[in-house]
């Protein structure tokens, strides 16, 4: 494989209708009060915020991580939804599941929705097939 190159084969592709995540923010209205906004994200600003945390996402083990699913596609997007994600991890790092729950919350921290994060090796077919068509690679 190639420095810096994903070897989760897929095709970075574009989707017309990109769909959206719900990301909460906390806006004070006085004192310790306070009302949640939610700020709706599609795929572009989904795929930025992930490298914008890249560093500190590499830092914890994840090589390359991929969009997929619902989102990747931009369909059938309800406020239930939750983001799937694909990592490849340091194949020198050991990561326990331990680990692999802090980066699924980190995730679910950085976006404001529910993360599903799926190891790229544990992918089992035909979730893999359907995957590699639509991974969107975020870095």
């Amino acid at each position: 494989m190639k420095p810096g190159k994903a070897s989760f084969d897929h095709p970075v592709s574009r989707h017309p209708e990109p769909g959206w995540v719900g990301h909460r923010v906390s806006l004070p209205i006085a004192g310790n009060l306070a009302i949640w906004h939610i700020v709706h994200m599609d795929r572009d600003q989904i795929i930025a915020k992930l490298r914008e945390h890249a560093a500190e996402l590499k830092a914890a083990g994840v090589v390359h991580l991929f969009l997929h699913g619902s989102y990747a596609r931009g369909t059938e997007i309800r406020s239930s939804s939750d983001v799937d994600v694909i990592a490849e991890f340091d194949p020198g790092r050991r990561l326990s599941l331990v680990d692999m729950v802090a980066i699924e919350n980190l995730l679910t921290d950085l976006l404001g929705v529910r993360v599903d994060l799926s190891p790229a090796k544990t992918l089992k077919e035909p979730v893999r097939d359907k995957a590699r068509r639509e991974a969107v690679l975020a870095f």
